[in-house]
């Protein structure tokens, strides 16, 4: 086995792995979001764009859930993160931050229990219908830790490092948003009429995640969240609405190109790669001040990381 992936590393992942999703907890308040924190996540090789000495995935828009469905090639070769935009308009900054804080308390009063997550992967046939080609069964255990900043998550995962130096010079951190959730676990994965998979194909897998929130002088919410699973191969991020605009792809100070979507008081930025994706999520904020965090965030080794999964 991503936001999205191994999703599961948010413990937000549906039952079903084709609609892997970001969803904040609360699913009741906020179930339009597929992405989140996410964490949770995480399909298909589509379009692709060369940033720096890597290779990074393009967003794709669809207007509607049938036009996604009609378009979207399956998850056979890895999971997408799913961004259901519409109705996202009715949460504000406030109630974004409260998810936030909600989505922090719940994963640590979680970690350290195991939990089972099963599903298949999909594909279209020959003459367009989606048939499965392959199922997993995982037991899965997130540790959740509380960072300072996500400045410290060195302290926290050794397997990349980022500087967000300039984030958290111009914004206001909420504090006990800064997470840390790393996943391990062991499962099997069977092709299509093998069910009964036999022991020496099961694999361990593994995810790493950190996010944090702030609020911006507008008082707008900011998030950022890095999920990298390099046991599970990714795909692009759909954005999902009858009135995304998908905007330019606008580049961070390492060059690594972010698609940026928008409806209404949302926008949501992603920049994916095989085996993780960084996801910046504005609401009640202003496009100037996503994209200036944008151009002066530089990822450093993440490209490589999570394009290698080394």
């Amino acid at each position: 086995m991503t936001s999205k992936q191994l999703l599961l590393a948010l413990g937000e992942l549906d039952e079903s792995t084709v609609k892997t999703a970001h969803l904040p907890m609360r699913r009741n308040r906020h179930r339009t979001l597929r992405a989140a924190l996410i964490a949770a996540a995480a399909a298909v090789l589509c379009l692709t764009a060369v940033w720096g000495a890597v290779t990074g995935y393009r967003a794709h828009v669809a207007g509607t859930s049938d036009e996604f469905w009609r378009e979207f090639p399956g998850t056979e070769d890895g999971l997408s993160s799913l961004f259901f935009m519409d109705g996202l308009s009715e949460y504000g900054a406030d109630a974004q931050v409260e998810i936030a804080l909600e989505n922090v308390q719940s994963l640590l009063d979680r970690s350290g229990r195991s939990y089972h997550f099963d599903g298949s992967f999909v594909k279209r046939g020959e003459n367009g219908q989606m048939i499965n080609t392959a199922g997993f069964d995982w037991i899965l255990v997130g540790n959740a830790e509380v960072m300072p900043s996500l400045g410290a998550m060195w302290k926290h995962q050794k397997y990349y490092r980022p500087d967000v130096s300039y984030l958290e010079t111009t914004l206001i951190p909420v504090e006990e948003s800064f997470l840390c959730l790393i996943t391990k676990g062991k499962g099997l994965v069977w092709a299509e009429g093998q069910e009964n998979a036999p022991e020496e194909r099961a694999k361990q897998l593994f995810s790493a995640e950190v996010r944090g929130c702030y609020r911006t002088d507008s008082g707008g919410c900011f998030q950022l969240a890095f999920r990298y699973c390099p046991a599970m191969p990714l795909g692009p991020a759909w954005f999902i609405g009858e009135n995304v605009t998908l905007l330019e792809n606008i580049k961070s100070a390492d060059g690594t190109g972010f698609d940026v979507a928008q409806m209404e008081n949302w926008i949501i930025a992603s920049a994916a790669f095989r085996h993780g994706e960084v996801t910046i999520y504005g609401v009640d904020t202003t496009i100037e001040e996503v994209t200036d965090q944008i151009t002066h965030l530089d990822l450093g080794d993440v490209p490589v990381v999570f394009s290698t999964g080394n």
